[in-house]
């Protein structure tokens, strides 16, 4: 190899190392599903899960990676005119010589794939009277009878999933490559046509080859215009074979969260049941019955019942008889008692009382013996002068009441002159904004001058002050005392959520990112160096910000480069109440087992201006071993906790910072060219100079 080309080489390689992360696009998928279902839609009957590798090494490949294939555009009537200058405008163009419907949009590329009978053979094959359908990760969906896949007319030719292109199309881009690297509209759908149709011997699926293959339910449009491309689909994730075959009988089975206690008595049903019943009737053996999945039942007499659950679904009926399920004991009268946190200390004292009775008291009343009292069953009191302190609490039911009496239960001391201790405690934590909340200043030591700082821009100088939650989000409070000895001071993270419609809004504001890596760690131990410029790269910007912390999960990283969120602060997985974390990119909801490991919210690529948001809450019910999506599944009737994130470039040093909820985002400038564009150009302009040489 000649100096100049070595020169030349090098130049290039620098300048394919210098693009960007942020300059390419987003990957295709890599994985593919294929499932059988039975007759409800839902139940699957069987599945398998393959990589663009495997089907390449493992099954037939179609297409040579040079030659191209064609699904027709729209015939707009600029391109008839075109092309049949006078005529009369035919949208379906019959003679598939309209170029400009053809190339516009309609070049799929130079594609090689592997066709959707082989892949369905993985699972023993599709029978007559099947569907197929073809499902992309954006959610687009299409289903074909068994015929139009298995017995294809050639104008048609086979439908084939695409993982690689050799060439890119004139039209609109689709990457060359692989899906994990720059074939950006892989895997996707197409079909394979012959050459019969168009003057030029291409192999196009023509808008007339849909209207003679295909039953007029199953034409595509685009807009008023018949379009074959428009059944090309990108990204695709799942084959599904949909079946008449019927599920399987269910097996009825439920749980209960308590089995015995005295009246009234709560007990919350789930069923457990297998094979998807789609109907639920139970009888609570107390002349009392419920059509709902999991009901919760309110026992108002004493006795053992049993409990009956009846579940159906399309291939029939099963019922559990559970004798003796629940045991309801007759109430009796409370015997009063409680506990305290602490028994003595310096004024003021402040100490959390808790019930502590048996037999199910409904109302209590405190006497804590300095002339104050208070109901309810866990109140806090704060004493404020020396002595020692006589405390009686009263439980009530609607059978009795009783009262236990402790002398000398708390004993509060002369405070030593000494600098203050910071405390403090508020009468509500939580509510929907806009809301007011009460802190209490408990420091000890006696400070004399109090600084308060909300968390939302706001402060107080009062000792016991009162403030508004105008927005939602969720709040640090922290609290400065200060007397003639010293000052302290307290901070309680994350303290106040101010909630929208009952979910606390964690954050919801523009989050700069920028280039390269950062580190995080699982609670196994491992570390991990995901891409700034993800989901999770967002999230731990986020997290960085608001000053909390968030936990993943592992598991799957081995098998798959699999990360998920397990919890953000107080939010955490709860496999047992079904409590969890999910993730959306623009809408597009990602904490899916079934979607390929590249839309994993550690690997998905987010640029400018996307959106990425967390919910977490009560969307799914842990029983027999496995998740099941609770009435509604992910929806945000079911949701607890959000973060709501805008992505932006990472400003410059000394430029505008982050809109954080309810403040005004910042435009960031125009990043500069990255090297990584005009260094080709260099390239090829110093190779051409030293030819000269």
């Amino acid at each position: 190899m000649t100096r100049t080309a070595h020169l030349f080489l090098i130049i290039l390689i620098l300048a394919v190392a210098l693009l960007p992360v942020s300059a390419m696009a987003e990957a295709g998928t890599t994985e593919l599903r294929i499932v059988r279902y039975a007759s409800d839609n839902r139940t699957v009957l069987d599945e398998t899960t393959v990589d663009y590798l495997w089907m390449k090494a493992n099954l037939p490949v179609y297409g040579d990676g040079r030659t191209h294939y064609f699904h027709e555009g729209p015939v707009l009537e600029e391109y008839w005119e075109n092309a049949h200058p006078g005529e009369e405008y035919d949208p379906w163009d019959p003679a598939e010589d309209v170029q400009g419907s053809v190339l516009q949009k309609g070049d799929l590329g130079a594609v090689m794939g592997t066709g959707v009978t082989d892949l369905c053979a993985l699972i023993g094959g599709a029978e007559e009277g099947d569907r197929i359908a073809v499902t992309c990760r954006d959610g687009w969906r299409k289903t074909f009878p068994y015929e139009y896949i298995y017995r294809p007319d050639p104008r048609q030719g086979p439908l084939v999933i695409c993982w690689f292109n050799g060439d890119e199309a004139p039209g609109e881009k689709q990457g060359v490559g692989y899906p994990d690297t720059t074939y950006l509209s892989g895997m996707r759908m197409a079909f394979f046509a012959d050459t019969s149709s168009n003057p030029w011997g291409w192999h196009i699926f023509g808008n007339n080859d849909m209207r003679e293959c295909w039953d007029e339910e199953y034409w595509n449009y685009g807009a008023q215009y018949p379009s074959a491309v428009g059944v090309s689909g990108k990204w695709v994730s799942e084959i599904g074979i949909f079946t008449d075959r019927l599920p399987p009988v269910p097996v009825a089975e439920f749980e209960t969260n308590v089995t015995s206690g005295r009246l009234p008595l709560a007990v919350a049903f789930n069923d457990t049941s297998t094979a998807n019943p789609r109907t639920w009737t139970w009888n609570f053996g107390d002349g009392s019955s419920s059509a709902e999945k999991n009901p919760v039942h309110v026992y108002t007499t004493a006795g053992d019942y049993t409990v009956t659950l009846t579940v159906s679904n399309v291939a029939g009926t099963a019922s559990v008889i559970r004798a003796g399920a629940v045991t309801v004991e007759n109430a009796v009268v409370p015997t009063a008692d409680f506990a305290a946190n602490a028994t003595s200390g310096e004024a003021p004292l402040a100490v959390a009382f808790t019930d502590a009775s048996d037999g199910k008291p409904a109302e209590w009343e405190w006497d804590f013996g300095d002339g104050e009292g208070a109901t309810g069953p866990a109140p806090v009191h704060v004493y404020s002068s020396p002595g020692t302190y006589t405390v009686a609490l009263t439980a009530t039911n609607h059978k009795g009441s009783d009262t236990i009496t402790k002398t000398g239960a708390i004993t509060v001391d002369v405070p030593v002159p000494a600098p203050p201790i910071a405390s403090f405690s508020t009468d509500v934590r939580a509510g929907d904004a806009p809301f007011e909340a009460a802190f209490t200043d408990t420091s000890q030591k006696f400070p004399t001058t109090w600084a308060w700082d909300f968390g939302d821009g706001a402060s107080s100088e009062e000792p016991n002050p009162v403030h508004i939650y105008s927005s939602p989000g969720v709040y640090t409070v922290a609290l400065t005392v200060t007397n003639d000895l010293g000052s302290d001071m307290v901070t309680r993270p994350q303290f106040i959520a101010a909630t929208e419609n009952g979910k606390a809004i964690l954050f919801r504001g523009t989050v700069p990112l920028g280039e390269g890596t950062f580190s995080v760690k699982a609670p196994s131990g491992q570390a991990y160096t995901p891409n700034k410029r993800t989901p999770m790269g967002a999230l731990d910007a986020v997290a960085e910000m608001r000053g909390f912390t968030y936990v993943i999960g592992d598991k799957k990283y081995s098998e798959s480069r699999l990360l998920f969120l397990d919890g953000v602060g107080e939010y955490l997985l709860e496999k047992s109440t079904g409590k969890t974390w999910v993730c959306f990119h623009n809408g597009e909801l990602l904490d899916d087992y079934g979607r390929p490991s590249t839309d994993a919210f550690n690997r998905r690529p987010v640029a400018d201006g996307d959106t990425v948001l967390f919910w977490y809450g009560d969307y799914f019910i842990y029983s027999t071993g496995k998740m099941e999506p609770r009435g509604g599944g992910v929806c945000l009737d079911n949701t607890l906790a959000i973060v709501e994130m805008t992505i932006a470039s990472e400003p410059a040093a000394g430029g505008a910072t982050a809109a954080q909820a309810g403040a005004a985002s910042t435009s960031a400038p125009a990043p500069e060219s990255p090297p990584g564009v005009w260094l080709p150009i260099l390239a090829i302009g110093l190779f051409l100079v030293l030819r000269r040489v």
